[in-house]
C-alpha cells in the first residue's frame, strides 16, 4: 500500500532512510497492487520495475533516487517534510487552471505518440487559461513587470 500511494504522487521526496518493496511477492500473492504495475514502469522503466516488482526487492532512498523513483532524497524525515511544504508552496504560486493544465498536459503528453496531437492539446490549455477571468487576471499581474522593462527600453 505505500509503495502505491507513492507511485500515484506527483512529485515524490524520501528520507535517506527509506525503504519501499512490492511486499505482497514476498507472502505469495502478485507484487502488482493498486496500480503498482501502471505507475512503476512509466517512472523507472520496464527493466527496473521488473526487478523491484518479481524478485520484492527492497528498495533504499538511494537507490529510488538512481532510477528516477524519488526526486529528492533528504537527511531525515524533518528535511523530508521542510522539502515537501517547499516544493508545495512553490506548485502554490501557480494559477490553479495553470497548474491544473499543466498536469493534463504531462499526464497526456506521457501517454501519447503523436508530437502534433500533444503541442494541439497544449495549445488549446494555454487559450483555456487565457480565456479564464481570474488566470487571466494572474498572467496580466506576473507579466506587468516584464512588460514594464521592455517599455523602458523601447
Amino acid at each position: 500500500g505505500g509503495m502505491s500511494l507513492a507511485l500515484a504522487a506527483d512529485i515524490r521526496v524520501a528520507a535517506k532512510n527509506m525503504r519501499m518493496s512490492a511486499a505482497f511477492l514476498n507472502i505469495g500473492l502478485s507484487g502488482c497492487e493498486l496500480g503498482t504495475s501502471f505507475y512503476l514502469p512509466r517512472l523507472v522503466g520496464l527493466s527496473h520495475a521488473s526487478e523491484i516488482l518479481m524478485t520484492g526487492a527492497t528498495v533504499t532512498a538511494d537507490r529510488a533516487l538512481q532510477i528516477n523513483l524519488v526526486n529528492y532524497v533528504t537527511e531525515n524525515t524533518d528535511e523530508m517534510d521542510i522539502k515537501a511544504v517547499s516544493i508545495a508552496k512553490r506548485m502554490l504560486k501557480a494559477s490553479p487552471l495553470g497548474l491544473k493544465q499543466t498536469k493534463l498536459q504531462l499526464r497526456a503528453a506521457s501517454e501519447s505518440t503523436s508530437l502534433k496531437a500533444t503541442i494541439h492539446a497544449e495549445d488549446v490549455g494555454q487559450v483555456l487559461c487565457l480565456n479564464d477571468e481570474e488566470t487571466s487576471k494572474i498572467v496580466q499581474q506576473k507579466c506587468e513587470p516584464f512588460i514594464a522593462k521592455l517599455r523602458a527600453k523601447i
